[in-house]
């Protein structure tokens, strides 16, 4: 039997793996066919990226070895309703903080995924993520 308990784990590792620049583990976290759907606050059109190839060179390509992110992604409480036993969908909130002697959290935004159990693990295979708030440096 599956743990559903694991997923919320799961979105745990790609913060991390985006927070602390680690493209391996943050590669890992997808299916190859994964699909994620990113909605702007200020754009008009969605960006639509396809595959775990397009997805991870998008998020990891101007990272430097060594590099931190400049915000952290705090993760809120994670919904996961299983669809059948090897699938489920799954909502969180998440808030973006740059650390300081004071923290500012410039913005904030919705994730809807569909993970599943994919080769020993539970992977995202498709994410809608919207930001609420303009992205900082960008």
């Amino acid at each position: 039997m599956l743990d559903f308990d694991e997923i919320p784990r799961l979105f745990a590792r790609i913060q991390e793996a985006v927070d602390d620049r680690n493209a391996v583990q943050f590669a890992d976290c997808w299916t190859e066919d994964a699909v994620l759907r990113i909605e702007f606050f200020d754009r008009d059109e969605p960006l639509e990226l396809r595959g775990q190839e397009q997805i991870v060179g998008l998020a990891t390509g101007n990272w430097k070895p060594g590099e931190t992110a400049f915000m952290r992604h705090l993760v809120g409480t994670v919904a996961v309703e299983p669809i059948d036993k090897t699938s489920a969908r799954a909502q969180f909130y998440c808030l973006y903080v740059v650390p300081g002697p004071v923290a500012i959290g410039p913005g904030a935004g919705v994730y809807h995924d569909l993970v599943v159990w994919d080769k020993d693990k539970w992977r995202v295979k498709r994410r809608d993520h919207t930001f609420f708030t303009p992205i900082p440096g960008h």
